[in-house]
């Protein structure tokens, strides 16, 4: 697996940016909100926007730190992961690697709220003197859904949501000399949503028969996420599949 700082993108910010999403930013623990001295030091410090690092007198306005932290974000995705502390992290893969693992702050899960297994796509930095993991700033898209904190509040949860028939067929045929496919179609034909089950001796090729299903939906729907599940085998079948299928 890659590491995240090898496939760092800059992101760029050439227009201006509305940084009033990040407000929450002010929670990390490296700062503490300070008011500005001189004309405007009887002034609480959420007014006049302003932080001071521990252990320096240095204030510096959270606009401008909040801009500086985008001049070295990059785009992040990942699988939220969320803690019993209340905030997360994003992870890749589903595997716990303080390399790749992106920090989610309690006020973004609690302003969009986000659920344990959301697929999390935005803005992220990279880790600043004194903190160990990547930080997300931005969030853009919610399983890859563009969506404000009001539609996402507004989101059912899985039992919530209406059960329906398929109503759509999964066309599986490809090439003319893929042959399991093309029965598929004619004897057994699957729609979207519909649970199927595979009856098979041992070595019969139930192996080979997924990999050439997952093929033709990667084929015929490049817009569906593809994703398999293997349990219990062995560790040269699960790199096969993982070479193979597009998902």
């Amino acid at each position: 697996m890659k590491k995240l700082s090898e496939t760092k993108k800059t992101a760029t910010v050439d227009a201006p940016i509305d940084v009033s999403s990040f407000i929450e930013k002010i929670e990390e623990k490296p700062i503490i909100p300070a008011p500005l001295s001189g004309a405007t030091a009887g002034k609480p410090a959420k007014e006049v926007g302003a932080i001071r690092a521990i252990g320096t007198n240095k204030e510096v306005p959270l606009e401008e730190r909040l801009k500086e932290d985008l001049k070295i974000s990059y785009p992040a995705k990942g699988i939220l992961d969320i803690t019993f502390g209340g905030y997360g992290f994003l992870r890749h893969d589903y595997v716990l690697n303080p390399d790749t693992d992106i920090y989610v702050s309690t006020s973004q899960i609690r302003r969009f709220w986000l659920r344990r297994g959301d697929e999390v796509e935005g803005l992220a930095r990279p880790p600043k003197e004194g903190e160990r993991f990547h930080s997300l700033l931005l969030i853009k898209k919610i399983n890859g859904v563009e969506m404000t904190e009001e539609q996402s509040s507004k989101r059912k949860n899985f039992d919530q949501l209406t059960s329906l028939h398929p109503n759509k067929q999964i066309r599986l045929e490809t090439d003319k000399d893929i042959l399991s496919t093309r029965i598929i179609d004619l004897i057994a034909p699957i729609g979207f949503g519909q649970r199927a089950l595979i009856v098979s001796q041992p070595k019969a090729g139930k192996t080979t028969f997924l990999k050439e299903f997952a093929e033709a939906i990667a084929k015929n729907y490049p817009k569906v996420y593809l994703m398999a599940i293997l349990i219990g085998e062995r560790p040269e079948e699960v790199t096969e599949i993982k070479r193979f299928i597009k998902g």
